[in-house]
């Protein structure tokens, strides 16, 4: 991985397959950040030091995962591998053209593009 991958991750915590962010705030002094990933609202947690941020993030995962199961709900995961995005359409156009031109779909070149922006070295 890049270092500048590994800076990027150094922020983001990790728990049962979940994701969440590590911010600071300097009007509140505390540390705080969302679950990333999630398309159902905002999930925020924070802590004084990191150790009670991680701890909040692992609980807010918890009670997510809790909730889930009492109202019988299948949990979203982040990062299904399927998203939307809205271009404007002569942008929609040159990308369309493009992948033609290149002999590869619509999707598959965003995502090299997408690849190569993220300095992925992805072969598919």
């Amino acid at each position: 991985m890049e270092t500048r991958q590994k800076k990027q991750m150094s922020n983001i915590l990790t728990y049962r397959g979940y994701y969440g962010s590590v911010e600071f705030s300097s009007g509140n002094n505390c540390l705080y950040g969302t679950l990333i990933g999630l398309e159902s609202g905002a999930m925020t947690y924070e802590g004084a030091t990191l150790e009670e941020l991680k701890a909040g993030f692992e609980e807010t995962v918890d009670m997510y995962l809790e909730h889930c199961s009492e109202c019988n709900i299948q949990p979203q995961k982040p990062f299904s591998g399927l998203f939307s995005i809205r271009l404007n359409p002569h942008l929609h156009q040159l990308v369309a053209f493009k992948a033609k031109e290149k002999g590869v779909t619509v999707n598959r070149f965003i995502s090299s593009v997408l690849e190569r922006e993220l300095h992925l070295n992805t072969k598919h």
